[in-house]
């Protein structure tokens, strides 16, 4: 680095331009380089950085004859070829990181499925241990159960230490076993010899093994720690807190199955009751797989969201400035379909986020749940009537609503589940059928919603999986999210939705949803902005690309930008100047968005502050206010929402 132009472009992190590279004396240049380009014959030089996230991963450089001087739209296209090869080298990174925890979640949603298949434990937990090589790359495993006597017997054992560890017996407080049944706590080391956690001779023991790093995390069954899994390397290792968590979501498996195991064998005690505490056990046992499917997934479809969000808000926001600034009708449309793309993308975020339960923290209202079904029957009208008819099939939609309580709920996600459930009965009338949408009141006092079609109907194999998701039968045609997120949507309000269905006779999806409190809100005016004139608003954001865009759309629409990479920045920059608004990230090191608005409205509370974020996160009122934070908008955003944000702050006339 820092050697000849394209050293310094990236030692500097700016633009370097040369005319002649070996007659300028601000560069500097190794013997070798110097022949090298005395016999290439380029040396009028322009070099660009390739930045992402305050990282350089390249450069880019346009090479001319000595003398020759560089055009001020050669070094500018040079510039935007540097952000969008940026911009793409980003995209690859996400993509990496996505099919990594993909991957992850995909390995820990397998080895669940496998707790509906068996209920012997020692075949779970060998099973487990195996797995724990593939989830965490390890070059060995164990667990370690605790038995009636107290003791730990290492009950599963592969790869390196297995034969080591094959007869130890370990009692609380002994070894690495024993310090983690005693704290309840993960455990990791790579220095044996000085952990002043474990002895001497236990150090000796793990050495002899072959093993120089372990990982080792509690496997807890409500307050009870019931055992230990252990990770072991050859090598010395780091230990990310991805590892721990990978780790501890293993854990939770064998805590699962060995709540199973003892209700199994509680059953196998009492054998009149054997049947149905088998029963009871399959039941809780689904109801656990589908929790830990949809918690892994959210674990990683969290991070993905939040991420992809980021990289939608840049592409969106760009494509909207370019969109004013452009004539041409083909450029139009191009861009045009850019736009969309990226709306598409960002609604596909939004599912990952309903089914995946991250959206939980939104303050309900009172919903009539026969409204909410009258408007969902009219925004599906296109699907079930007109476009049916098109095709020359006759689909009848029939309504049968009874007076019920209100209930406490979201009336758009209501909605949404209620459409879902609609169009999917119209893809199971392919010849014609008629689909009943009712409600009625339910004997707890809330309400019953039953959408019920005569179509194809399922089998039990499908209709065991329908509320998976990606599972679909509708080939390629469908994402598999629908009815997942229908399932998550109902769960969020506390409902439960089931299904009853026949192949050839047809499927009713019925949601039973628990009854309402009547709940009144306080009214909450935020700050008003001057009602005329030029804003002046303080940008906040880790994420060059997201913080860039943001700017660039508050100075289109006329206001006076300053921009901060991080919180402590940003309380500098708000410090040295008068600020009519400050929109900052939720989600940056150091310093949150939460910490910024608290510490700007204990400075000038009359200053309105937006949170910015990807996370998917929707925050009641009340915390809102607690944490200083006037209003929220949501990655990507568009030109229009930027745009109403700051007018939501002007009073009105």
């Amino acid at each position: 680095l820092g050697e000849g132009v394209v050293g310094r472009a990236a030692a500097e992190r700016r633009a370097v331009e040369t005319v002649d590279i070996l007659h300028d004396p601000a560069v500097t240049l190794s013997p070798d380089a110097r022949a090298l380009i005395e016999g290439a014959g380029s040396r009028a030089i322009a070099a660009v950085p390739i930045l992402a996230g305050g990282n350089v991963l390249g450069v880019l450089a346009l090479y001319h004859p000595v003398g020759f001087q560089i055009p001020r739209e050669e070094a500018e296209f040079l510039q935007i070829l540097a952000g969008h090869a940026a911009a793409a080298l980003e995209n690859a990174r996400l993509f990496m990181e996505s099919r990594r925890r993909q991957e992850s979640a995909e390995t820990l949603a397998s080895i669940t499925q496998t707790l509906t298949g068996s209920l012997d434990l020692q075949t779970l937990i060998t099973q487990v241990a195996d797995a724990i090589q593939r989830l965490l790359g390890c070059d060995g495993a164990a667990i370690g159960l605790v038995a009636a006597d107290g003791v730990v017997r290492l009950s599963a054992r592969t790869g390196t230490g297995a034969e080591a560890f094959r007869e130890v017996i370990v009692r609380p407080g002994e070894g690495v076993t024993g310090w983690v049944l005693q704290h309840g706590e993960p455990f990791f080391t790579t220095d044996y010899e000085h952990d002043p956690r474990i002895s001497p001779a236990f150090a000796r023991g793990v050495r002899a093994a072959g093993i120089a790093s372990i990982l080792s995390v509690p496997v807890r069954l409500g307050d009870e720690t019931v055992g230990v899994l252990h990770a072991f390397y050859e090598a010395v290792v780091p230990m990310a807190a991805d590892d721990v968590a990978r780790a501890t979501d293993l854990a939770r498996v064998v805590a699962v199955a060995v709540a199973n195991a003892r209700l199994f064998e509680e059953a196998h005690a009492h054998e009149a009751a054997a049947t149905r505490a088998y029963q009871d056990l399959k039941a809780a046992q689904d109801q656990l797989v589908r929790a830990e499917k949809l918690r892994a997934l959210g674990e990683m479809a969290s991070g993905v969201a939040h991420d992809f969000n980021n990289v939608l808000a840049a592409i969106l926001g760009r494509v909207q400035l370019i969109l004013r600034r452009v004539e041409d009708p083909t450029l139009r449309q191009w861009l045009s379909i850019v736009e969309r793309a990226a709306l598409d993308g960002a609604k596909i975020v939004r599912q990952l986020q309903e089914f995946t339960h991250i959206r939980r923290d939104r303050p309900t209202q009172t919903v009539d749940m026969n409204a909410v079904v009258k408007d969902a029957v009219e925004m599906t009208r296109t699907r079930w009537r007109d476009d049916t008819q098109s095709r020359g099939v006759d689909v009848r939609l029939v309504v049968e609503l009874a007076p019920g309580p209100p209930v406490d709920g979201h009336p758009a996600e209501l909605g949404e589940a209620l459409m879902n459930l609609i169009l999917n009965a119209v893809d199971a009338l392919p010849e014609g059928g008629t689909i009943t949408t009712a409600t009625r009141p339910a004997s707890d006092g809330g309400v019953l919603v039953s959408v019920a079609d005569t179509g194809v109907g399922m089998s039990d194999a499908v209709r065991g999986r329908i509320f998976e998701p990606f599972f679909s039968t509708k080939g390629l045609r469908a994402t598999g999210l629908g009815l997942a997120m229908v399932y998550g949507i109902v769960s969020r309000h506390g409902g439960e939705v089931t299904v009853e269905s026949t192949e050839g006779a047809g499927s009713t999806f019925t949601i039973h949803l628990p009854p309402g409190r009547l709940r009144s809100a306080e009214a909450s005016w935020p700050p008003a902005l001057p009602s005329e004139g030029t804003a002046r608003v303080l940008v906040i954001d880790d994420e060059p690309h997201v913080r860039e865009i943001l700017a660039e759309i508050l100075r289109v629409q006329k206001h006076e930008v300053v921009e901060a990479a991080l919180g402590v920045e940003g309380l500098i920059r708000f410090r040295e100047g008068s600020f009519d608004l400050v929109m900052t990230d939720l989600a940056m090191p150091g310093m949150s968005g939460w910490q910024v608005a608290q510490a700007i409205k204990a400075e000038r509370p009359e200053v309105p502050v937006v949170l910015v974020t990807g996370w998917g996160v929707e925050v009641p009122p009340d915390q809102l206010r607690q944490n200083g934070v006037d209003r929220v908008m949501t990655k990507p955003f568009r030109f229009e929402d930027v745009r109403d944000v700051v007018a939501s702050f002007r009073p009105k006339r």
